[in-house]
């Protein structure tokens, strides 16, 4: 279940070590919903590997990813691991470039 408030502190690629396994701890949902300051299209948290709870802001391209391998509805990733496999360089569909993860 998400929090009532954002209290909990986002993740950042710097929390992360390529090959980490992240727990997925509640259902995403629409990033303004949790907190209206953030773009991202859905936010949820997950448990990294040293047991810290942190918010993750998923873009639309990473939840597309996901949803491949997990399914579209959310509230069956709880519990699930992902895999934490580094920063990749992304072209917009306007021709900017753009840090993701992979």
């Amino acid at each position: 279940m998400i929090p009532k408030r954002y209290d909990k502190e986002t993740l950042k690629s710097t929390d992360l070590q390529v090959g980490d396994l992240l727990t997925i701890k509640d259902e995403f949902k629409p990033a303004q919903e949790i907190n209206p300051k953030f773009l991202g299209f859905l936010m949820g948290t997950i448990q990294l590997p040293n047991g810290e709870v942190k918010w993750l802001t998923v873009s639309k391209s990473n939840y597309t990813q996901i949803s491949k391998i997990l399914g579209e509805e959310t509230s069956k990733w709880i519990g699930k691991k992902i895999k934490y496999e580094g920063l990749k360089m992304f072209k917009s569909m306007q021709g900017k470039s753009f840090i993701g993860v992979n």
